[in-house]
């Protein structure tokens, strides 16, 4: 297993992995949402971020730090749809390139950029930043609350966070654990409400969390119903044996999504002076 400690393996990884990611998630690399008022139109992913804008509610000219941006997707739509100025870091250096060509490509190039950054030690200073967002990328930090300490230094006074994670929402036995390990490759995930003492300690104020489990296993089942063609184009690129083992690898995350785990997405503000 990487070691999620070590920022210059899961960079590696992400690296050598970002042509398979790109196959399976594009440029959105997190969970879908479905409610009465999204728009049937715009992709599941999309609507995902624009519920997390609606939490996060920057103006336009805002600075906005995207911790774990991936491949860029939700940075550049809050762009888009903001005016924002957005920071994305990654350890991947080859996320940087796919993300900063797909900022230029969506003509927001003046807006967003990217930068390979490890998020344990943010080099900005202090109140760099007005808003800060973290989509499903803390739970792969080896100490998530000296991430939120840093997140909370790099933030103004008032500033908001908003985040996104997976937890363990029932007990995990030793099969579900080694299915977590071998897919997630993580030995453990934070459990539900975990978050608020951390936080409160840090010194975020109105912290609130939202349970979105229902949303993350409505994204296993369109997952699962959408491998075969994914696995095809896999079997294109590394062959059939590959994308057998691949398939397998999606299957059994799904699974273990669908009956282990839950979805939290949590909404603060650093204290005022």
């Amino acid at each position: 297993m990487v070691s999620t400690s070590d920022p210059a393996q899961v960079g590696e990884l992400y690296d050598n992995m970002n042509w398979l990611y790109d196959i399976l998630m594009g440029s959105n690399r997190h969970i879908g949402y479905w409610g009465p008022d999204t728009d049937p139109g715009d992709a599941p992913e999309d609507r995902f971020t624009d519920y997390l804008i609606s939490h996060l509610r920057p103006g336009a000219g805002a600075r906005v730090l995207d911790v774990g941006c991936g491949a860029g997707g939700p940075a550049v739509r809050l762009a888009k749809k903001t005016g924002a100025s957005v920071t994305g870091i990654t350890v991947s250096g080859e996320e940087v390139r796919s993300a900063t060509a797909l900022a230029a490509a969506g003509g927001v190039g003046d807006l967003v950029r990217f930068e390979q950054v490890d998020a344990m030690k943010l080099p900005y200073a202090d109140g760099s930043f007005d808003a800060v967002w973290a989509i499903e990328a803390l739970m792969y930090l080896p100490d998530r609350a000296e991430c939120l300490r840093e997140i909370h230094r790099v933030l103004t006074p008032g500033g908001r966070l908003v985040f996104s994670d997976y937890t363990e929402r029932l007990p995990l036995g030793p099969a579900q654990r080694e299915t977590l390990a071998e897919t997630f490759r993580l030995n453990e995930l934070s459990q539900p409400g975990q978050y608020d003492g951390i936080l409160a300690g840090i010194g975020f104020r109105d912290v609130r969390r939202h349970d979105l489990t229902e949303q993350l296993q409505r994204t296993s089942r369109e997952n699962d119903r959408r491998l075969p063609e994914k696995m095809r184009r896999v079997a294109e690129e590394a062959g059939e044996k590959f994308s057998a083992h691949y398939r397998d690898h999606e299957l059994r995350a799904s699974a273990l999504e669908h009956d282990y785990l839950g979805y939290v997405v949590v909404v603060a503000q650093s204290r005022r002076e």
